[in-house]
């Protein structure tokens, strides 16, 4: 079967040999081959609504916090588990070696925009004034 998403809803990431569409539907983050075919829920979380994949590693959106799992194919092989440092984020993208996500999220009565690594550490002020909440 294949589903037909809003443009806005998808991610297309991966080299072009190995490029994957992932997407939040229904609360969950999902894969699925460019053409369509195969989509593979890979959440059980209900509350799922940003989604990123790179470099087999999916970083969604979860109880108000980054989570993260690791693929191998379509098959999840560890996770997820809650991304330290990551609470109340707003938006966030994630590098394309997987080891790196910018983030937006609400501190210090300001929008500030951050970086850090993948397993939470390093969290990097890089930007707080007049951010408006939008992708970063």
């Amino acid at each position: 079967m294949r589903y037909l998403l809003p443009l806005f809803l998808t991610a297309l990431y991966g080299a072009p040999d190995k490029a994957a569409l992932v997407f939040p539907r229904g609360g969950e983050a999902w894969i699925m081959n460019t053409d369509g075919s195969s989509p593979t829920q890979l959440t059980q979380k209900g509350d799922v609504t940003q989604v990123r994949l790179s470099n087999g590693v999916v970083v969604f959106t979860s109880g108000g916090r980054l989570n993260a799992l690791t693929l191998t194919g379509f098959n999840v092989q560890s996770g997820p588990a809650a991304i330290p440092n990551t609470d109340g984020v707003l938006e966030f993208d994630v590098n394309p070696d997987g080891s790196k996500i910018v983030l937006t999220y609400f501190a210090n009565n300001n929008n500030t925009l951050f970086t850090m690594n993948l397993d939470g550490s390093a969290l990097t002020p890089i930007h707080s004034a007049g951010l408006h909440q939008s992708a970063p």
